[in-house]
């Protein structure tokens, strides 16, 4: 009979039946379907699981807004003539904290510094007394390759209100910005008898305080942008009537 029961095991197994050796219950294995082994209960579905999506924060610490631009400031009482080409470098945030609302809003507030140089020409250069005040006068006629700029440093406070468009890669962005023009500086350079000079002096009274207003229109990263600054640059009686500049630039953020 053990005989007989082995013989009959090997051609089950052989017919492609297994024999489970505890309760004897033949199973059918189930062949290869498209190179994939595929169970006997169950069900395989393309159902995708989809992930949760953060929702953007509607407060944001941010920086950026690397810029540089050129643009012109009015001199008054006939020394128009001698404002020269004005250059400004800065950050406009070096940190800033931002809120998000409504469709593609942000309104920000941050901290940056400015560098602001006001260019001469026509042989022109500042001056100033034991007093501070500052001055406009020419050169002599015997100094050649002259040049007179004048240096404000600031740090600046701007608060902006942007606005993305509809196709997501542009913003329309501006607002005003506080200055406080922390140091200043005048210095002329010259060449006189082959000998060349370059004098320059901190001893002036710069207005500490000053605001000006920006609008920029942004692509992806790069802004193009106007500043505005109406204020003079100088306190009331130590310098020259030197205000309503206006520089157009290129930055990289806001």
């Amino acid at each position: 009979m053990k005989i007989k029961a082995l013989f009959l095991s090997a051609l089950m197994m052989g017919a492609g039946f297994s024999v489970n050796a505890s309760d004897a219950t033949n199973v059918p294995l189930t062949p290869p379907e498209n190179g994939e082994i595929v169970a006997e209960e169950g069900e395989v579905t393309d159902e995708v699981i989809e992930e949760e999506v953060e929702p953007e924060k509607k407060w944001k610490i941010f920086t950026g807004g690397v810029y540089f631009g050129a643009g012109h400031a009015s001199l008054h009482d006939g020394l128009g003539h001698a404002s020269g080409v004005t250059w400004e470098v800065g950050l406009l945030n070096a940190i800033g904290v931002s809120y998000n609302f409504g469709n593609c809003n942000r309104l920000s507030l941050g901290f940056g510094y400015a560098a602001k140089f006001y260019k001469l020409k026509d042989r022109m250069h500042f001056t100033s007394n034991d007093e501070g005040v500052v001055s406009i006068v020419p050169f002599a006629d015997n100094m050649h390759k002259t040049t007179s700029t004048l240096t404000i440093h600031s740090f600046q406070f701007p608060l902006l209100y942007s606005r993305g468009l509809s196709n997501g890669k542009c913003t329309i962005w501006g607002g005003a910005i506080m200055n406080t023009n922390f140091y200043a500086s005048y210095d002329r350079t010259y060449r006189l008898d082959n000998t060349t000079y370059n004098e320059s002096t901190n001893h002036i009274h710069q207005r500490v305080v000053t605001f000006d207003a920006i609008l920029g229109v942004q692509y992806k990263i790069l802004s193009l942008y106007c500043r505005y600054s109406p204020q003079n640059r100088f306190k009331s009686g130590y310098g020259p009537k030197l205000d309503h500049s206006w520089t157009l630039g290129l930055s990289f953020g806001f």
